[in-house]
């Protein structure tokens, strides 16, 4: 079934196959360097660690679709945040499906299931420390995608609505707080890193298309995305300090990376005068 919040994933393409390869040695170094702790400890740390990888990688392909360059390099910083500390991977799906709402990287709007989806991973997110802010962010990207979209929904707006409120109501009833951490050196410098590789990356207009649609890709949307990506991170910041970082680590890669696909975006960008040269959306 077609989705707008789910992407295929074809491993006839090299940046796929990479990621696959990339989330198994992560998951590899999670499990031997947790194998101190117990068998048990070591599977988990090996799950986190890969899906940490993972979700670098896929929120680096939402915030730089041009350019598989800047996923690839995402994935081993987010194993290299790992290192620090354990993410919130639910946290930071939700965070990923707000930003692929925000850039509409499958090119369509979301279907009644995907607001049916989207209303429970906010839920569920809400359930996390911190994961009210991770569920905001879905629930207005819900409503921001109506404002973007040239036929705007009542059911989605209210789709949207509900997701904040059902995040809210999750995280005031069961979810612990948000244990607020002071920032260490490190912490500190990642997130200063993420936040000037956003504002120092330019964005272009870009040449990969949609996954349903097959038409080009909003430069503006791609924009509100990243724009996304750094108002979530100083929520996370704000509320959480060190902890917060660490919750949404994976993001704070992608962004990192960010600056370091430029070549591959200016190769784009220059053999764009040959159609048959451009990279596909995958």
């Amino acid at each position: 079934m077609k989705s707008a919040l789910g992407r295929g994933f074809d491993v006839g393409l090299s940046s796929n196959r990479y990621v696959i390869a990339a989330t198994w040695v992560a998951g590899a170094a999670g499990f031997f360097t947790s194998l101190g702790d117990g068998f048990g400890n070591a599977i988990g740390d090996g799950f986190v660690s890969g899906g940490a990888t993972f979700l670098a990688w896929a929120i680096a392909r939402e915030l730089d679709p041009d350019s598989t360059l800047t996923a690839a390099i995402a994935a081993p910083i987010g194993l290299g945040i790992w290192f620090i500390g354990a993410p919130g991977l639910w946290v930071v799906g939700t965070a990923l499906l707000a930003m692929r709402l925000i850039a509409n990287t499958t090119g369509r709007s979301p279907w009644p299931a995907d607001l049916v989806v989207a209303i429970g991973f906010a839920a569920v997110a809400g359930l996390r420390p911190g994961g009210v802010i991770a569920a905001s962010a879905l629930g207005v990207a819900l409503i921001l995608d109506c404002l973007l979209s040239p036929k705007a929904r009542t059911v989605q707006y209210a789709a949207g609505l509900f997701a904040v409120i059902a995040g809210a109501i999750a995280a005031v009833v069961w979810a612990d707080l948000l244990a607020f951490e002071t920032v260490s050196a490190i912490g500190g410098l990642i997130a200063v890193l993420s936040l000037l590789a956003v504002a120092a990356t330019p964005l272009r207009n870009p040449l990969s298309v949609g996954d349903l649609t097959g038409k080009p890709l909003s430069r503006k949307r791609i924009r509100l995305a990243r724009g996304a990506a750094v108002v979530i991170g100083a929520g996370y910041l704000v509320f959480g300090g060190e902890t917060g970082l660490i919750t949404i680590g994976p993001m704070l890669a992608a962004m990192i990376a960010l600056p370091l696909g430029l070549v591959q975006n200016r190769a784009a960008a220059e053999a764009s005068v040959n159609p048959s040269s451009g990279p596909s959306s995958g």
